[in-house]
């Protein structure tokens, strides 16, 4: 049920920043064609005794799973 939850959360917002999107273009139509923005979160989960961690708040979210 949590990765149910999860999808509909994920695809929600996805039509929502397209949409978004779509509306801000009708005002301005060269908004988004020279700017890319790429970034990458990553997080340690502490094997090997590197000392990295997720605290347990976050471990227990429901989104944790799709995070692996």
């Amino acid at each position: 049920m949590k990765k149910i939850i999860g999808i509909i959360l994920i695809l929600s917002i996805s039509i929502f920043m397209l949409l978004r999107v779509t509306q801000i273009e009708k005002i301005n139509p060269d908004i988004g064609k020279s700017i890319i923005d790429n970034h990458v979160h990553i997080a340690g989960l502490g094997y090997g005794n590197s000392g990295c961690f997720i605290n347990k708040g976050m471990r227990n979210n429901y989104r944790f799973p799709f995070y692996l």
